[in-house]
């Protein structure tokens, strides 16, 4: 007969924290996509850019809310974990 290993825990425990594991993925999860999704009022403006002499160097509106964007994301992945 196979000798039953006494460190198991009962099923149920283990059913239990699964559950919990996925709800905490979910909750953080959701919480990521919500922060990520979040728009300000100049993500709409129209796209306005300035360059500048030589060398040339230019930046738009675009650029700064890609920026804010990727910044965003980042702070709610790190709150998500």
């Amino acid at each position: 007969m196979a000798q039953v290993n006494e460190n198991l825990q009962k099923l149920e425990k283990y059913e239990a924290s699964l559950k919990e594991w996925h709800n905490r993925k979910f909750a953080a999860d959701r919480k990521e996509f919500l922060e990520t999704t979040k728009k300000k009022w100049w993500y709409y403006l129209p796209n306005v850019g300035i360059t500048l002499g030589m060398p040339t160097i230019s930046t738009n509106t675009g650029t700064l809310a890609q920026i804010d964007r990727d910044r965003q994301t980042k702070k709610a992945k790190l709150e998500a974990l």
